[in-house]
């Protein structure tokens, strides 16, 4: 077969090239969300609390399956019920609860040491 077959259609082209590279986008997608939503309380544990990885990695699991659950169902119910802009949504959702578990985080440690 040639490269150029003129029976093969612009949908078929689409189609072959989404099978290529549709999964390791979503994979890629899914990685800098959940970069977003961790990252913020790490930085409030690592920086403002003085936490080593170990301390870290112990006191934020609960927190971070958390926010990937309440992530999900978010995002869920915002498509659900049919906003418009799912990057806007997805993004903003992702932002505000990394930072509500950073501060959640960083005041349940400053509590616990004083």
């Amino acid at each position: 077969m040639s490269v150029f077959d003129p029976k093969r259609t612009c949908q078929s082209w689409q189609a072959e090239r989404d099978k290529k590279g549709g999964p390791v986008f979503a994979l890629a997608l899914i990685c800098a969300l959940l970069t977003v939503l961790w990252v913020p309380s790490w930085i409030a544990l690592a920086l403002f609390a003085r936490l080593a990885t170990k301390q870290i990695l112990r006191r934020s699991w609960g927190v971070w399956a958390t926010q990937t659950m309440a992530a999900i169902a978010l995002i869920y119910l915002s498509d659900a019920i049919g906003l418009t802009n799912p990057v806007g949504y997805t993004l903003g959702i992702c932002v505000a609860l990394g930072v509500s578990g950073a501060v959640l985080l960083w005041w349940s440690t400053s509590r616990r040491d004083s």
